[in-house]
Order: structure tokens, then C-alpha cells, then sequence
């Protein structure tokens, strides 16, 4: 069912209050990980919405590559998505694609990073799959400039895998951050900077990742 509306407010204004730490440390390193950025109520409206819309089959094979050159090959990418719009999204999934709008303005206010839309889909990841190491945003022809990862899995293990590994430096056995797929975990960083991995999974693992792009110059 959806959040109360004065539920809803009180728990946007407790998000919002997390947009200062998570912008300044973009500015500072290019990545933020922030714990409970969405109560347990929320994340747990969420993960109900993508569990309905899997089982009814609205969930498709992802794919890699550009548009001119997408391809579906499960042992690189192996999740499950739904591209969230506000048609097909479900009541708790349209209050958080308005609380990435607002992140997007407030990032743009305070970092002048120009991002002018934003892409969202739901995700699961079946066990026995994950996403070998990649970049969101290409070196040419890509205006994705900012990810945000947001994970629904509650109780989760380091054992249940799944992880995400966040390479930090392009060097060869340089520094690499872990991030368990918990439920309420918000993960954000530039998308032309840092290459990252998920783990295979041992459970089923669901998430939403949200990408803030640039507008075309031409």
C-alpha cells in the first residue's frame, strides 16, 4: 500500500537532510556510501513493488553495450530490469524518482555539474549471476555523469555475496571499496571515473540504479 502522505513527507525531509554530506563528498573523492538514506518502511514498499512487478513479468534480460551495439550475454551482466517511468512505476517507486529529482538539483545548485535528466531502472539479480567490471559512463558518447545505487535487501551477509566492488584506482591491485548490498544503503559516484564490479550472488538481490546525465552539446 502507499506510504501515508504526511509519512511520506517526514521521510523525504530525513533524505533530503543527507543531500549536504553526500555532495560534499563527491566533491571530495567522487563517492559517497550513506546507510539508511531511506527508512526501513520505504525500502521495504520498494522491494514489495519489485517483487509484484517480477512475478507478473515485467522484469526483462539486461544488456551491455551501446545502442547500436546491445547485446543480452548473461555471464557478463546477468540482472533482471524494469525501466521505472512514472506510467509503470508503483506508488513508493514515484515518491523516490521525485526524490531523485530533487538530489539532482541539489547537486547541480551546489557542484555546477549541468546534469539535466536521470534514468532509473529496478533490478534483481538471480543467484548465480553478477556484473563483471565496467563504466557507466563511456569515454565518448555517453553523458551519464552521476550514478546512485540503492539497495532493498534486508539481513544481508557477506557470505550471500553480491557485492559491490568499486575500483578506486585504474593501477593493478589498487584500492578497491566493498559495499554489501544491505537494504537502505545508498551508493552514489561519478560514472566516467570509477570502473566497478558486481559479485556473484548467492541470493536473490534487488536493488534501483539511477543514472543523472548531461545535456548533448549538439
Amino acid at each position: 500500500m502507499p506510504l501515508p502522505s504526511a509519512t511520506n513527507l517526514s521521510f523525504r525531509s530525513d533524505a533530503v537532510d543527507k543531500f549536504t554530506g553526500i555532495i560534499a563528498a563527491i566533491a571530495e573523492r567522487g563517492w559517497a556510501v550513506v546507510d539508511d538514506f531511506l527508512p526501513g518502511e520505504w525500502v521495504a514498499e520498494l522491494r514489495e513493488e519489485q517483487q509484484r512487478q517480477s512475478l507478473r513479468g515485467d522484469f526483462h534480460c539486461a544488456a551491455t553495450g551501446r545502442l547500436d551495439t546491445l547485446r543480452q550475454d548473461a555471464e557478463t551482466r546477468g540482472d533482471r530490469i524494469l525501466w521505472l517511468e512514472r506510467h509503470n512505476a508503483g506508488p513508493a517507486q514515484r515518491q523516490y524518482l521525485e526524490l531523485l529529482e530533487e538530489l539532482r538539483l541539489a547537486v547541480n545548485h551546489e557542484l555546477f555539474l549541468g546534469l539535466f535528466g536521470q534514468e532509473t531502472h529496478a533490478a534483481v539479480y538471480p543467484p548465480g549471476r553478477g556484473y563483471r567490471r565496467h563504466l557507466d559512463g563511456f569515454r565518448k558518447g555517453n553523458l551519464r555523469t552521476l550514478t546512485g545505487i540503492l539497495y532493498l535487501n534486508p539481513r544481508w551477509r557477506k557470505e550471500d555475496g553480491g557485492a559491490l566492488r568499486m575500483f578506486l584506482d585504474d593501477a593493478p591491485g589498487g584500492d578497491c571499496l566493498e559495499v554489501l548490498p544491505e537494504a537502505g544503503r545508498f551508493v552514489v559516484f561519478l560514472s566516467e571515473r570509477f570502473e566497478h564490479e558486481v559479485a556473484t550472488t548467492q541470493r536473490l538481490r534487488w536493488s534501483v540504479t539511477s543514472w543523472f546525465s548531461r545535456r548533448s552539446a549538439a
